[in-house]
């Protein structure tokens, strides 16, 4: 193959072909900054990130909550025997047992027809 000049090439077909290539890809000084394609799969790979990560959260917050209603119901549980125990006979209303809420409570909970305080 003759080379510009007028004088042949006895370099290897890949050499030649590789240089061209390096031409191609070294970037001028005026292209500076991402392209499209680069923001748009830093925006996707966000975008999943982000779809995780408030699945997780959701998933924590409803196990809070339910852990919430199984500790209470618990107590309210144990107090209701502990006051069949001692009395024989099963309580009717809240002051007998003696459970009231710590803090506020998502959930309202009742016993035998009446809601908690």
């Amino acid at each position: 193959m003759l080379h510009k000049r007028g004088v042949f090439d006895f370099r290897p077909f890949f050499i030649r072909r590789l240089e061209g290539i390096e031409k191609v890809m070294v970037k001028n000084a005026r292209q500076d900054g991402f392209t499209l394609i680069e923001l748009m799969i830093v925006v996707a790979i966000l975008g999943i990130l982000a779809t995780l990560a408030t699945g997780a959260f959701l998933s924590y917050q409803a196990k809070a909550k339910q852990a919430e209603v199984k500790i209470n119901f618990g107590a309210i549980g144990e107090l209701a025997l502990t006051y069949k125990t001692e009395y024989d006979t099963y309580n009717t209303n809240w002051n007998g047992i003696g459970w009231e809420p710590q803090k506020i409570t998502r959930y309202r909970y009742w016993y035998n027809g009446i809601a908690a305080a």
